[in-house]
């Protein structure tokens, strides 16, 4: 019987698992062995209590067939889904670096303009490919961007897929009291349950642009509660409250990035890319 915690050493599927390297909310994380290829992997594992419980299994299992069916070079790889002896996980491509969050806290200093702009402009590309495949994620913010390679060439490659939502699923609601995501880059009509689109996603794409120039997040709160009603009623602080010197149309960029108002803010990632690439 293999236990999910304790796979260290022992071949799941034909992965010969090496050592724990990871642990999120919901799964373990294995650096791995491909016994066909040689090609290291990581194995990501959903804890035990998770796999008694069928909807979480049904987002697992989700996740994984989405990041299959979405081959593109900023996304990680899946190679497929592994599910006996009680154990369901899914292989996927062993990403070394930091996650952007870690790349932020660790950071001297704020990230140049044109630092923002090699790691935000991939990302916003690789989102609209997804939303152009009919799939919004849902949940994206800064430990969900791995970034890749040297510093300074760093290849940004977005991941967890757990919450995202197909464009033609059902059920476009997010159901009332669940609350599924990241409070501080959830757009108001995703916490407050109403109907939503790709959009949710430019907003937390905003928010993290935001994060990125000032160093802090614009709604801001002591619990979750108290996060998602500042997203709902306040309005985002003026950068300068954070910046000597703010530019202006990098400001005028990310304000309409996270407006509370879906039709007020860029319609595309590639509307989005545009004008963020466009500043010198």
């Amino acid at each position: 019987m293999l236990h999910a915690d304790q796979l260290t050493g022992k071949t799941l599927g034909h992965y010969d698992i090496h050592e724990l390297i990871g642990e999120g909310g919901m799964a373990y994380v294995y650096k791995a062995t491909d016994q066909n290829t040689k090609e290291t992997v990581a194995i990501k594992v959903l804890f035990p209590e998770h796999t008694r419980q069928e909807e979480t299994k049904l987002r697992f299992k989700r996740e994984a067939q989405i990041q299959f069916e979405l081959a593109h070079p900023n996304l990680v790889k899946v190679h497929g889904l592994l599910d006996e002896e009680g154990i369901l996980g899914m292989a996927m491509e062993f990403v070394s670096g930091k996650d952007l969050k870690d790349y932020l806290k660790d950071k001297d200093g704020l990230p140049t303009l044109q630092e923002v702009q090699r790691i935000v402009l991939p990302v916003l590309k690789v989102i609209g490919f997804a939303h152009e495949k009919q799939i919004v994620h849902r949940d994206l913010k800064p430990a969900n961007i791995v970034l890749q390679g040297d510093s300074g060439r760093e290849m940004p490659k977005v991941m967890d897929f757990g919450i995202a939502k197909s464009f033609t699923d059902t059920g476009w609601k997010t159901k009332t009291g669940l609350i599924l995501g990241t409070p501080n880059y959830m757009s108001p009509e995703l916490v407050l349950g109403k109907k939503i689109d790709h959009r949710v996603d430019i907003y937390a794409l905003g928010i993290m642009l935001y994060q990125m120039v000032t160093g802090e997040l614009p709604f801001q709160g002591d619990d979750a509660i108290s996060v998602i009603m500042a997203q709902c009623s306040r309005e985002a602080p003026p950068l300068k409250t954070w910046l000597h010197e703010p530019d202006p149309r990098l400001e005028s960029i990310i304000m309409k990035s996270i407006s509370k108002d879906p039709a007020a803010r860029f319609q595309s990632c590639d509307e989005f890319a545009q004008a963020l690439a466009s500043l010198p």
